[in-house]
């Protein structure tokens, strides 16, 4: 052990390459052959090769179910890609007698064609006849049905070619069918036809002969593919990684693997293979060939940690070494030494819920102890201890259910909810009232961690962050050509590279790594000269390009667009950045292995489209700041965490497989992998393969609640799919989470807190909508002239919510509660959803919305976008735009129609902020008091004396005739038709929620802005009023769901004196 750090240290790819260049001789290894990573480019050009070859050898008949089984040559290389990914794989069932099925179901079709031709309208009166005569059932046997079924039959049969693809309209002239659909007093009626003998075989062989076709030209495809892509390896002098495994593991079943044995073992007499969980059969089989019967080969892996079967880790390998391992030769480690001691105890009770949480046996579940280490420098809150372990708790609400049945709340929303908890949380620990510390150190942003699964799951936290202030940085296995910024320099390429196409130019100066507006571009080709020189640059860049200077040329575009400086004032500029450097480094590779312009275009085009996520291509780390880490589950594997969320373990949809595959133990308990293209086990083989997947999660889940060190936090709930997630397997609620309530799953999820010694806690999922202010973010340390003037203790920043929250409102019961009574109508404005939620995604739309131009194919996209972003239904669309359209055409009154008001004549979301020497509640109340409409006396005010500002936004600010009104926009629900919209019931809400409070400041804010920017202003003249406009009670029609006011100029003028 004292020479340890002398040992060679290898990945196995890396040491078998070693073994073959050192054995060449022995291993029969060409000399010269070059490493790469991929295959990829040899696989595309066989698949193609034996596309061409099918579509020159062909008939007519085979092309066309060519053509049905796969379409195109990009799908027959998925699956052949699939199945040469497996070096020992069977594929079932066995095709030796398609030739025969072929020439039976041709057979039987020439048959059928020669009835049909000639008696196909008294086949086909038959089945009318005993239809009328009610002989068949007469919901099945319409005769619209019988007569469409004959047309398709007729179709199908014009051609002396037998086809695969008879439609299922087709059945009613099946025997069978008609057997099932005869009354049974009408038994001894039945119509009888050989031609419905023959439509029931041919009804009924179609799939399984178009299946023995598909596996046939399937496996056909591989064996050529395979020995073509040998071919062409050859020639190129390449070998790819599983290339050299395969050699060597050929070459110790050789006449020279004594020699080879012997010489390895010469120089390394001892092997350590560490992760063994993610090897598969042939790595395997090469060192237990090397070390057979001897005691120096080491493998150490934890199975519980196998997650990386889509790189070709296989758990079964490791299995079958464990069984072939004496029972005295396995050593267990049972101390985690990375997590706190009631960390790792909250993760037993969490495991020991199940007696077999891995589902496979020979993985064991054994509680482990903790080595203490964490225990040193330990999680605090406020200087106290708390649980390790956070299960959030989401309630079912009607906000979250969405359209879902059964009481489940809708995955996007849950989504939703799950990253802004973990947003909001996260903001709380890091503000420094909070006090959370680790040691003697306050938590920073770099101390926590967000695992999640997929991109689009780190792209909700993101966003989630973003919007409360929080910089983070994201670590997945994604790779960079699927970002935005691989499309966008996509455009730019094309730009470069065929500069006589405007076009192509526009498209790439309108990215937003380029960042050139609409407008700004009509500007440029408005001017002649601006616009010359610009192409002309691109010409000369173009020329650059031609002349083998690539990276010269891109650059100096890069710098000529200021692409650098766009990118980082974009959200996620550093992300935009890294990402552009990242794809030009892999273009000037490329250069080297294309040819020419167009050749390197297509290999771009090739990386988009298939998504290549070798090592070099994944998204690097933007920045190494101390920043909040979100990294996929897969990605933290082998590593640790402070304080880890993993907030989305409920969230598991099974990815549909085109091939069935799974793993089988023979008698000799050699593993081996089975591909089941449609065998008459396939529903059995289906639920296996689905097992394994299954299982491969639950291990991806034990990864991820085992990377922390002092922290971690995840959610659960009724969420539509999460009964089927790992979470739910290891809960035991498969099969009863549909039948419990909220108050059931706290109960459960409370006995297992107490079943782990309280190391778990559950708390109900945090709402809130906190920002983070980092007090240690400073750029620059800069020396300011020191301040001695005198801050009032009272001086801040108020608003009307502020303000309005004072009310006590005196005997007053909610009007909107009673008025809701009333009978809702399914799928109409007033069903949609009530809640903040609803009435932030309306805002959205209006403030972004076109009023000039409503009806068009923008208004659409912006709605269907918005849907998406806030978690509403798509199901939701024709009641957003019927709303929006009513809307915006509506008369306001006096002629005032939204859809007249153009941009140049709109403000949205009007900032102000009104200056403030101690504002009184008392004096509010005073003044508001002495006007009937707007008095406070069953509402007083009773806030404290404010002195600052009063700050505000205003929804619409905008000016029609000379005139400047305000709009606020309402969602409140207050009733289920119009009629409840009406203007008394408006007076209710406005007063009930202090609405005439707020555009009270509304308006004296932009009277007083008016008044001090506006020449000759004068109230009565130019302020038009105030419209609040309740969306859900706007009819085109009608006249409710609009509330006007224009308070008197004395009242606006004394609110702030």
């Amino acid at each position: 052990m004292l020479a340890i750090d002398e040992s060679a240290i290898f990945t196995i790819h890396g040491f078998v390459h070693r073994m073959l260049a050192e054995n060449a001789l022995e291993t029969g290894t060409m000399f010269e052959m070059e490493l790469v990573d991929s295959d990829e480019v040899y696989l595309e050009i066989a698949v193609n090769d034996f596309w061409r070859i099918c579509i020159a050898n062909m008939g007519v008949a085979d092309l066309e179910m060519l053509d049905q089984c796969f379409g195109s040559p990009f799908v027959l290389k998925r699956d052949v890609k699939n199945l040469l990914g497996h070096q020992q794989i069977q594929i079932i069932p066995d095709t030796d007698g398609f030739e025969h099925s072929l020439s039976q179901y041709s057979a039987y079709w020439q048959e059928a064609r020669d009835i049909w031709s000639r008696s196909a309208d008294d086949i086909k009166q038959l089945l009318l006849d005993a239809a009328e005569n009610k002989y068949l059932h007469g919901a099945s046997y319409k005769p619209h049905l019988i007569e469409n079924a004959a047309e398709l039959i007729t179709q199908l049969l014009i051609s002396d070619k037998s086809s695969l693809n008879v439609p299922e309209k087709s059945k009613y002239f099946c025997a069978d069918h008609i057997e099932l659909k005869t009354n049974k007093s009408a038994k001894e009626k039945m119509p009888q036809h050989r031609f419905f003998d023959m439509w029931d075989y041919i009804f009924n062989s179609c799939n399984k002969v178009f299946t023995q076709f598909r596996i046939k030209l399937l496996k056909e495809a591989c064996q050529y593919c395979k020995n073509r892509i040998i071919q062409l390896k050859l020639q190129s002098k390449v070998m790819a990684h599983d290339d050299v495994l395969q050699m060597l593991s050929q070459a110790l079943l050789g006449k020279s693997a004594e020699k080879i044995k012997e010489l390895m073992l010469s120089k390394y007499l001892l092997a350590m293979i560490d992760e063994f969980q993610d090897t598969d059969q042939t790595q395997y089989q090469i060192f237990n060939t090397i070390y057979a019967g001897n005691r120096n080969l080491v493998m150490i892996g934890d199975p519980k940690q196998a997650i990386y079967s889509f790189r070709g880790g296989d758990i079964f390998t490791y299995l079958q070494a464990q069984r072939e391992t004496p029972p005295e030769k396995r050593y267990t480690l049972d101390t985690n030494w990375r997590s706190a001691t009631d960390l790792v105890s909250a993760v037993n009770a969490l495991f020991g819920m199940r007696d077999n949480p891995f589902i496979f046996s020979g993985i064991d579940f054994l509680p482990v102890k903790s080595g203490g280490k964490a225990d040193s420098e330990p999680y605090r809150i406020a200087c106290q201890a708390v649980a390790p372990l956070t299960v959030w708790h989401m309630p079912v609400t009607e906000e979250n259910l969405g359209e879902r049945p059964k009481g489940f709340i809708k995955k996007t929303i849950a989504q939703s909810e799950a990253a802004c908890a973990t947003a909001g949380e996260i903001v709380h620990l890091l503000d420094s009232s909070t006090r959370a510390t680790i040691g003697d150190n306050p938590v920073r942003p770099s101390d926590i961690t967000v695992l999640v699964r997929n991109r689009k799951q780190a792209a909700m936290v993101i966003e989630a962050l973003k919007v409360r202030g929080i910089s983070c940085a994201y670590q997945g296995s994604d790779s960079v050509f699927a970002s935005e910024q691989a499309y966008e320099l996509n455009l730019i390429l094309h730009a470069l590279a065929f500069p006589e196409n405007e076009s192509y130019l526009l498209a790439a100066l309108a990215t937003r790594i380029v960042g050139k507006t609409a407008s700004q571009l009509v500007q440029m080709q408005a001017e002649e000269q601006q616009w010359e020189e610009l192409t002309q640059q691109v010409v000369d860049l173009n020329r650059l390009w031609y002349s083998g200077h690539f990276i010269q040329m891109i650059y100096q575009f890069i710098n000529q667009m200021n692409i650098a400086a766009n990118c980082l004032c974009l959200t996620g500029g550093d992300r935009a950045l890294t990402n552009i450097l990242h794809l030009i480094e892999l273009l000037q590779q490329a250069v080297k292995s294309t040819h020419g312009v167009n050749g390197l275009l297509a290999w771009y085009k090739q990386q988009i489209s298939e998504l290549a996520t070798t090592d070099e291509k994944q998204l690097r780390l933007e920045s190494d700041r101390d920043l909040i880490n979100i990294v996929t589950v897969h990605r933290s594997k082998g590593l640790q965490y402070p304080i880890v969320f993993v907030p989305f373990l409920w969230d598991y949809s099974s990815m549909p497989q085109k091939i069935t595959s799974l793993h089988e133990v023979d008698d000799s308990g050699v593993t081996r992998i089975i591909a089941d293209l449609g065998s008459d086990e396939i529903d059995e083989n289906k639920a296996l393969s689905f097992q394994e997947e299954i299982a491969e999660e639950i291990r991806l889940l034990y990864v991820a609640l085992t990377r922390a060190v002092h922290k971690c936090y995840i959610s659960w709930g009724k969420i539509a799919g999460a009964e089927k997630s790992p979470l739910g397997y290891l809960l035991e609620t498969e099969a009863e989470l549909k039948k419990q309530e909220d108050a059931d799953i706290v109960y459960s999820l409370e006995r297992l807190a107490v079943a782990s010694g309280n190391t778990i806690e559950v708390l109900q999922i945090p709402f809130t909508s906190n920002v983070y202010h980092n007090a240690h973010d400073k750029q620059q340390e800069l020396s300011a002239e020191q301040f001695i003037g005198e801050i009032p203790a009272n001086f801040y920043i108020s608003s009307f919510t502020s303000i309005a929250a004072s009310a006590h409102h005196l005997g007053s019961d909610s009007h909107t509660d009673i008025i809701q009574e009333s009978a809702a109508n399914s799928y109409t404005i007033f069903d949609f959803p009530k809640g903040a939620r609803a009435g932030v995604f309306f805002h959205h739309i209006f403030e972004n919305l076109n009023f000039t131009n409503v009806d068009s194919e923008h208004t659409d996209q912006l709605i269907e976008r918005s849907l998406r972003k806030y978690g509403f239904d798509s199901g939701w669309f024709d009641v957003v735009k019927n709303n929006t359209l009513a809307v915006i055409s509506k008369d306001l009154g006096c002629g005032i129609r939204l859809q007249d008001i153009d941009v140049c004549n709109r403000v949205n979301e009007m900032e102000f902020m009104i200056r403030q020497n101690k504002l009184a509640s008392n004096h509010l109340n005073h003044v508001l008091n002495g006007y009937e409409k707007y008095n406070r006396i069953d509402r007083p005010l009773n806030f404290e004396e404010l002195e600052g500002f009063v700050k505000g936004f205003v929804d619409l600010t905008f000016r029609h005739e000379g005139k400047y009104y305000i709009v606020d926009y309402k969602t409140n629900h207050i009733g289920n038709d119009y009629q409840a919209y009406n203007n008394e019931n408006l007076q209710l809400s406005i007063r009930e929620h202090d609405y005439d409070l707020q555009y009270l400041i509304y308006s004296s804010a932009l009277h007083n802005y008016l008044d001090q920017t506006l020449p000759g202003y004068c109230y009565e003249n130019d302020f038009g009023g105030v419209f609040y406009l309740y969306l859900r009670g706007i009819d085109v029609s009608g006249v409710t769901g609009i509330y006007y006011d224009k308070p008197p100029k004395c009242l606006l003028e004394q609110i702030f004196v």
